[in-house]
C-alpha cells in the first residue's frame, strides 16, 4: 500500500471523502430522525386515549431534548415485551438492531473524518470511510458501503414496523 502525501491529488481525494460522508451524515440522519418519530407516536398512542392528548404529549415531552432515543428505545423494549408479541416475532433481533442504530447515529453525528493520509490512502483503496473516535486514544471505525447500506436499510425497516404498529393502534387493533 502506498500511503498518499499531501498534494493536489490528495485534496481531490480529501474532498470526494467529505461528500460521501456529508451524503452518508445527511442521509442517515434524516431517516434516524423520523425513525424516532415514528417511537414518539408508538409511545404517545400507547399512553394517551385521544389525538390531542397523543400530540401534547409528543410536543411537550417526547419529541424534545427531555427524552433521549435511547431512554425511548429502552420503554419501547419493555412494551414490545409485554404488549406485542407478534412484533417481537417478526423482528426478533429488534432490541440489538435499534441498538447498533443509535451507536451509528452517534459515529456519524459525533466522530470525525479521518482524513489523514492513511485515512485517504484506505478511502482510494477500497471506497471505506474511516471515522476517528477519540477517548484517552484515536482509535479508527471503518465502514463499507456495504456496511452503511445494511443499517440504513436496517432504519427503513422499522419505520415500517413501528409505522404498523401505530397504525394498528389507531384502529384499535393490537398488533397481537
Amino acid at each position: 500500500m502506498h500511503i498518499l502525501t499531501p498534494d493536489a491529488e490528495f485534496e481531490k481525494h480529501v474532498i470526494a471523502m467529505s461528500d460521501k460522508s456529508i451524503l452518508w451524515r445527511g442521509t442517515f440522519l434524516e431517516k434516524i430522525t423520523f425513525l424516532e418519530r415514528t417511537f414518539d407516536w408508538y409511545l404517545a398512542t400507547y399512553f394517551c386515549n385521544t389525538e390531542e392528548k397523543a400530540g401534547e404529549l409528543i410536543h411537550l415531552i417526547i419529541s424534545n431534548d427531555r427524552i433521549t432515543y435511547e431512554s425511548k428505545r429502552q420503554v419501547l423494549l419493555v412494551l414490545i415485551n409485554k404488549h406485542e408479541p407478534t412484533f417481537k416475532a417478526q423482528f426478533p433481533k429488534y432490541a440489538k438492531e435499534l441498538q447498533e442504530i443509535n451507536e451509528f447515529r452517534n459515529i456519524l453525528a459525533h466522530y470525525m473524518l479521518d482524513t489523514t493520509p492513511d485515512g485517504v490512502t484506505k478511502f482510494v483503496d477500497t471506497g471505506n470511510l474511516r471515522y476517528m473516535k477519540f477517548k484517552n486514544d484515536i482509535s479508527f471505525l471503518e465502514y463499507s458501503d456495504s456496511q452503511y447500506h445494511e443499517i440504513l436499510d436496517l432504519v427503513k425497516i422499522y419505520i415500517e414496523g413501528f409505522g404498523l404498529l401505530i397504525t394498528l393502534i389507531n384502529k384499535g387493533i393490537n398488533f397481537k
